[in-house]
């Protein structure tokens, strides 16, 4: 279940289209590293050009690998300005998650879409020697106009550090499926009639609260399962 990421991308806009290309997604690092190195580790989607909104969950072992942070670009092709979703507190995982603004004011002026794009740049410092694995899964990817685009399967990653012979697996989250979306959106998530921030305010806590309970489809709060699902 997305929870607040679809129906996030798609309020106020139709008519994009997912790719047809096969939509993927994969981490890119480098092969080696010391203990200490601050590593980049990129989130790259592939065969989805109307990219709107992704979440994913991004997983290692804590007594390995350190992340710092994650930096997203201020905006994907075809659409406006992205905002990124997190929580804190998170234990062995950091969630990679975001949506974008994707009426047409918003996106007057974007760039064209492109079917290969870098959507998160993770910044990580090994802690400990030997071969350290990342995972992302849990992934969901949306069509800028709100149509679910596909859920991939786990990317993964792995560098070596130093001489180490110790093997850090990454953990593997619950199982994921996106479930089709009702066929009438109902965005007005407060029911007052109007589709304002305060409704994009309760489908993002919605995220959150489902993020924090690292769960496959967490209990909705009231009034914020948009899709019906």
């Amino acid at each position: 279940m997305v929870i607040g990421t679809a129906p996030i991308a798609s309020a106020g806009t139709a008519g994009a289209a997912a790719s047809a290309a096969a939509p993927s997604v994969r981490l890119e690092m480098v092969s080696h590293a010391v203990v200490g190195q601050r590593l980049s580790v990129r989130v790259v989607v592939s065969g989805a050009a109307h990219l709107g909104a992704m979440q994913g969950e991004l997983r290692y072992n804590g007594h390995a690998l350190d992340v710092e942070r994650v930096q997203s670009p201020s905006a994907l092709g075809g659409t406006g300005a992205l905002t990124s979703l997190g929580v804190a507190d998170t234990t062995d995982r950091t969630p990679i998650a975001f949506f974008t603004c994707a009426t047409a004011t918003c996106a007057a002026g974007a760039a064209a879409p492109t079917a290969t794009a870098t959507v998160a740049t993770v910044d990580a410092v090994p802690i400990a020697g030997g071969t350290i694995e990342v995972r992302l899964d849990g992934i969901s990817l949306v069509a800028s106009d709100g149509t679910p685009i596909a859920s991939p399967t786990a990317a993964t990653a792995v560098v070596h550090v130093g001489a180490g012979t110790a093997t850090w697996a990454a953990p593997h989250g619950p199982a994921f499926a996106t479930r089709e979306r009702a066929a009438t959106l109902n965005l007005d998530t407060d029911r007052n009639g109007t589709v304002t921030t305060a409704d994009l305010a309760t489908l993002t806590r919605s995220w959150e609260r489902g993020n924090e309970a690292d769960t496959a489809c967490a209990t909705p709060e009231p009034g914020s399962d948009v899709n019906g699902d």
